[in-house]
């Protein structure tokens, strides 16, 4: 972790190195637009973001103490957009990445977390989705040098037809800095080429693969016709949502409706409980 800090604005930074800076104050929240904001609007961006916290019951870390399910220096997968949701009367809901308007695709995302007592990199981790190698609607996203400190979160959208509005990383370097609409976490636009490179709402999966090629997880949803491949070190139990995200449940560490879990329908970058 060194490098001058790049900035220092409302307490974000991302180093010149590509490292995100450590928590912001907690007197700082999360906000989606600059001034004051009504009711309606305050209720939309609970809506569009959450404000997940843990259940009664969910594990806590003691100081030094790794229970993650996958083991150091991996990161965890902690949640997976790939339904996402739509309201006739409310066309905020389903714009995730807050660009104004929501995309069935552009708006998908996987959020990423450091659940580990010690800084990851994840340069050359990359994330993939079931399709064939050679197929044209295959999702691939292959993450630049950057460093996660312990209890950050990385975001990455799908991106098609989005034009985003704060800062972004993409393959080929991390953001600028973290971005607070997301909690602080580091956010990046996998910049998919076609509408048809995303998740299957019906059937599909989320693989994260390691720098040397080894599966670190595999999270399918549906009757899926494929088997992790032999080498996965983790391949948690899915309950398959049908309107929102499905997300990481610490309790019984497997992927939950989020709906189901606290009523909000996705939360990207909300700060996993392994460090809270």
């Amino acid at each position: 972790m060194s490098g001058p800090l790049l900035s220092l604005t409302a307490g974000l930074a991302v180093s010149l190195a590509g490292t995100i800076a450590p928590d912001p104050s907690a007197s700082q929240q999360p906000t989606h637009r600059a001034g004051a904001r009504t009711a309606s609007e305050a209720a939309a961006d609970r809506i569009r973001v959450g404000y997940h916290r843990p259940s009664p019951g969910s594990r806590q870390l003691a100081p030094g103490q790794d229970a993650a399910p996958v083991p150091f220096p991996h990161p965890l997968i902690t949640e997976v957009l790939y339904a996402v949701p739509s309201d006739k009367e409310d066309p905020a809901v389903g714009d995730a990445n807050l660009d104004g308007s929501r995309h069935a695709t552009g708006d998908e995302f996987i959020e990423l977390t450091n659940p580990h007592d010690q800084p990851i990199n994840l340069a050359n981790y990359a994330l993939e989705d079931a399709a064939p190698a050679n197929a044209s609607s295959r999702f691939r996203f292959l993450f630049p040098d950057i460093t996660v400190p312990p209890g950050r979160t990385v975001v990455v959208f799908n991106g098609v037809k989005q034009t985003f509005t704060g800062p972004v990383g993409t393959e080929t370097q991390g953001p600028p800095s973290t971005d607070r609409r997301f909690h602080y976490a580091a956010v990046f636009n996998a910049q998919a080429k076609s509408t048809r490179t995303g998740f299957s709402n019906a059937v599909d999966a989320v693989r994260l693969i390691d720098p040397l090629g080894q599966t670190v997880t595999w999270i399918a949803w549906g009757k899926l016709d494929q088997t992790p491949p032999r080498d996965t070190i983790w391949a948690p139990e899915v309950a398959k949502a049908r309107d929102g995200s499905i997300t990481l449940d610490p309790v019984s560490v497997s992927f939950v409706p989020h709906a189901a879990s606290d009523g909000v329908r996705y939360s990207p970058g909300e700060p996993f409980p392994f460090h809270e």
